[in-house]
C-alpha cells in the first residue's frame, strides 16, 4: 500500500529536517516497480522503480543505469551511499545523516572465493547481477545496500 509512502527530496538525515540547498519536497508515491526477479532471500535484481504523483520543482539529478558490461573495472572506485549500521557491533545503530564510503570495486570471481569477518564463505552467494567492492578497513553495512555510485 503506496498511499502512505511519500519520499522526501532535498533532506540528507532520516528526519527530514535538515536540507542539502533550497528546499525539502515531501511528494506522494504513486506506484514501485520492483524489479521482477528480485529475490528477498538472496538480494538478486534488488532495484525498483519509485513513481510519484508530481514532479519535484528541485534540480533534482538522475540516477544513470549501466548498460556496459565491461564498467566498472577491477579497482575502480565506487561510493556506498547509505544510513546503514554505523557500527560493527550486534544489533542495529542506523545513521541519521547519510553517509558515504569509497571502496575499490572487485571482480565477483574474487568476491566469491573471499572470507567474511567469521571466516565464512561468499561462495554461491555472489550472483551476476551485483557488485563487490571492498577497501581495507571501510565497508558498507546493512541499510546501505543498493546505493551505489561509479565515479
Amino acid at each position: 500500500d503506496f498511499n502512505a509512502v511519500t519520499a522526501v527530496i532535498g533532506s540528507y538525515t532520516i528526519d527530514d529536517q535538515t536540507t542539502m540547498g533550497e528546499k525539502i519536497e515531501k511528494i506522494p508515491v504513486q506506484r514501485v516497480y520492483a524489479h521482477p526477479e528480485y529475490n528477498s532471500m538472496t538480494n538478486n535484481y534488488d532495484i525498483a522503480l519509485v513513481f510519484l504523483k508530481e514532479s519535484a520543482s528541485s534540480n533534482v539529478k538522475y540516477a544513470r543505469l549501466n548498460s556496459d558490461i565491461q564498467v566498472p573495472n577491477a579497482g575502480d572506485t565506487l561510493t556506498a551511499l547509505g544510513w546503514g549500521d554505523t557500527t560493527a557491533e550486534d544489533g542495529y545503530d542506523p545513521s541519521n545523516v547519510l553517509v558515504e564510503v569509497d571502496v575499490d570495486y572487485i571482480e565477483n570471481d574474487e568476491c566469491e572465493a573471499s572470507k567474511d569477518s567469521n571466516n565464512d564463505s561468499y561462495e554461491g552467494k555472489i550472483k551476476d547481477t551485483m557488485l563487490c567492492a571492498s577497501s581495507p578497513g571501510k565497508d558498507g553495512c546493512q541499510g546501505d545496500s543498493g546505493m551505489i555510485r561509479f565515479r
